[in-house]
This record gives structure tokens, C-alpha cells and sequence, in this order.
């Protein structure tokens, strides 16, 4: 009887797990393993419609996350208190894509809910993925608790599609850090060429010629737009444009720390 063969796994497999972090893989692993943003993350591993990213970097997130052992949570939209606000005026919904991925959300619903608050209104948060079919649910949610008016945020700026139950909500909607086409609800965004037009002005007024910029994932509008703005900057100031001064970047500080 032959002597039972070791089994043991290939170099490049015993090099992938010991690069596992410890504890659940979170969105965030992904993201340093893959070099770009954690919300890139999401919307890849979610399939979020609306996102113009190219597949070679769907490709590398979802090679970092089959290579880490991801395994997905079971997301769904936040369920309101089961407590009907009856009698309750100015009751404020804000429904948000992506909530558990980025800063910026919690400081706008902060925001929203100081401007809320100071009106004596109440605010209730629902994070809804960008899924067709729980987006729907969570916000009709909202609308069976009474709500007057609602919110509708996406994490990072862009024109969307907006959904159809939108336009048949008999509340006032605003959009937050988005836009439609047909211009059809009031939206609030950041000014993101004026933005970059000032920061690079500043310097010029400073007596700069040589100004580098580290941008973001190129692919979002709000570096595209920033990008703009400096360069327009540097054309008013008759001051050549240089790409050998753009670095890409994708938001974290530690790419600012290497593109710096």
C-alpha cells in the first residue's frame, strides 16, 4: 500500500490567502488590494446601474475580492420604525445610495438633519444601494410614515436617470449631489469647475507657475469638472498646460500621500 501524497496548494494560492486580512474582508480590503476608491468597490460588487466604469477595472475589484475570500452582506434598505407617525408635521425623508462606504453621506444627512431640526422637522434615512427593487420599497416606506418632502442623494456627483416613481410622488423631491436632464426636480451640486478654477487662481495670485493636481478616479465627473477648472485657471494665466503635473489619484489619503 503506497504512502498517502501531502496535498498542498499552488504558490500563487498560498500567496493569496496570506494576503487575506484577518476577520471578515470588508469593502475597504478590496480597495487597497485593487488600488482604487472604496466606493468603486461598491458599485462594482453591487452592479449599481448608471456607472460608466471601464472593465479592466470592474476586472481588477472583482479578481481583489474573489482573491481575499469576499463574501457579500445581505444588504437591504433600512426599515423606518414601525410606528406610524400620525399627526406628525414635516416629516423629511432623505434616501441615499451609499451610506456605509463614504464619509460624505453622514456629513450631508447631518446636514439635513440640523436644517430639519431647527425648523422643528424630523428627518428618517433610508440607504437604498441603487437596487430597482428595494430603492422603490424604501422610499414608499418613507411616504407611508408621513413624510412631506424627500430627499434624493447619490454618494458621488453625476446626472442620473431618475426613477420613474419619482415623478409620481405628490411631495416635493430635491436631488442632492445629482441631476436629471430634463431638469424636472430642484438639485443641489457642488460647483466642482468653479472649484478647481479658484483653487488654481489661488496660487497663481500667489505668484505660482509650476501648480500640479492630483485628481480623482478619472472616470467621475467630479474630477473630470475639477480637472476643468484647472486648467482653465492656467489658460486665463497664460500658463501652459503640463500633464507631466496631473496624477491620478482615487480619493484615499495614502494615494494623495504618494501622488504628493
Amino acid at each position: 500500500m503506497s504512502e498517502p501524497t501531502e496535498l498542498r496548494d499552488p504558490p500563487e494560492a498560498s500567496r493569496r490567502r496570506a494576503a487575506r486580512p484577518k476577520g471578515r474582508v470588508t469593502m475597504t480590503d478590496i480597495a487597497r488590494t485593487a488600488g482604487c476608491s472604496q466606493a468603486t468597490v461598491s458599485f462594482v460588487l453591487n452592479n449599481s446601474p448608471g456607472i460608466r466604469l471601464s472593465q479592466q477595472t470592474r476586472d481588477r475589484v472583482i479578481e481583489a475580492a474573489r482573491s481575499l475570500g469576499y463574501s457579500p452582506p445581505v444588504f437591504s434598505a433600512l426599515r423606518p420604525p414601525v410606528t406610524p407617525f400620525e399627526g406628525l408635521d414635516g416629516v423629511i425623508g432623505f434616501a441615499v445610495d451609499q451610506l456605509a462606504t463614504s464619509p460624505e453621506a453622514v456629513v450631508a444627512i447631518e446636514g439635513a438633519r440640523q436644517a430639519s431640526w431647527n425648523a422643528g422637522n424630523v428627518l428618517l434615512v433610508a440607504q437604498t444601494m441603487g437596487d430597482a427593487v428595494m430603492e422603490p420599497r424604501a422610499i414608499s416606506a418613507l411616504t407611508r410614515r408621513g413624510i412631506s418632502a424627500l430627499i434624493y442623494m447619490t454618494i458621488f456627483t453625476r446626472e442620473i436617470a431618475a426613477p420613474e416613481f419619482l415623478y409620481s410622488l405628490d411631495i416635493p423631491v430635491i436631488l442632492l449631489n445629482c441631476y436629471t436632464a430634463d431638469y424636472a426636480f430642484p438639485a443641489v451640486v457642488p460647483s466642482e469647475i468653479a472649484g478647481g478654477q479658484s483653487a488654481t487662481r489661488h496660487l497663481i495670485g500667489h505668484g505660482h507657475r509650476r501648480i500640479a493636481t492630483i485628481t480623482g478616479e478619472p472616470w467621475m465627473q467630479a474630477a473630470q469638472d475639477r480637472l476643468k477648472g484647472y486648467r482653465r485657471a492656467l489658460a486665463t494665466a497664460d500658463i501652459p498646460f503640463d500633464p507631466e503635473l496631473v496624477v491620478e489619484g482615487d480619493w484615499s489619503a495614502s494615494a494623495g500621500y504618494a501622488a504628493t
